[in-house]
């Protein structure tokens, strides 16, 4: 699953990377940024206790829809600079996780799925897929490790309509307009 803007220059891409690099590690907002979203999602230590800061390796994030509660273990962030080509990204690797209080549910087969935001040139995208899609210290591009041929999440366990609005909105261009 793959969403893009594509801007007028560098620096409006710049901008809304960063912009979107801020929605990305404030885990606690995403709840707020679909519209419509019927999902609990907080960011919380390795305890179960929800922070109030952006999100760092060793955190978890717990999501809560009518039906489940998913417990997501955050294994790495990663940041790629790629000067030769213009190009940086941030990178997430979630893997399904357990519940502090060890009451749910767990599946033992471990799984793992990668949130990438990059920008390359003038486009901002965002990907999310299954498996460990992060650039390998030897790459050349931010996307060179994904597939966009598979569209499976088996780790962010959510519908993927209320997924693709969460990815939408992180890359999202809001205008100011006076009332």
């Amino acid at each position: 699953m793959e969403y893009y803007q594509h801007l007028q220059n560098i620096d409006d891409a710049t901008d809304l990377f960063l912009l979107a690099k801020e929605r990305l590690l404030d885990v606690n907002d995403w709840q707020n940024m679909p519209p419509g979203n019927k999902h609990s999602i907080t960011l919380t230590n390795n305890k179960g206790e929800k922070q109030h800061r952006d999100a760092r390796v060793g955190d978890m994030i717990n999501i809560r829809t009518d039906i489940a509660n998913i417990w997501i273990d955050i294994c790495k962030i990663q940041y790629d600079f790629f000067p030769d080509i213009n190009s940086e990204s941030i990178s997430f690797l979630f893997k399904n996780g357990y519940a502090p209080s060890g009451n749910s549910t767990y599946n033992e087969q471990e799984h793992f799925e990668t949130l990438l935001l990059k920008r390359n040139g003038t486009i901002v995208a965002i990907h999310c897929n299954s498996g460990d899609e992060l650039p390998r210290p030897d790459a050349t591009t931010p996307d060179e490790n994904t597939d966009n041929n598979t569209d499976i999440h088996p780790v962010l366990n959510i519908s993927k309509v209320y997924l693709k609005q969460l990815l939408k909105s992180m890359i999202a261009i809001y205008e100011y307009t006076s009332t």
